[in-house]
């Protein structure tokens, strides 16, 4: 019983990794979107300045 405990948390500190990770990447994609949507604000601004 002792040795599948262990087992059990070796394979949810894995996952909790994981889940980590996947936010982490997440995070990355939507600063990855707001910087391409300010780009696209900055190139219409000068598109119209004219």
């Amino acid at each position: 019983m002792k040795i599948q405990n262990s087992k059990f948390k070796i394979q949810n500190c894995k996952h909790s990794v994981v889940s980590g990770q996947r936010s982490v990447v997440s995070g990355q994609q939507s600063v990855v979107s707001g910087q391409w949507s300010a780009y696209f604000i900055q190139k219409h601004r000068l598109r119209y300045a004219h």
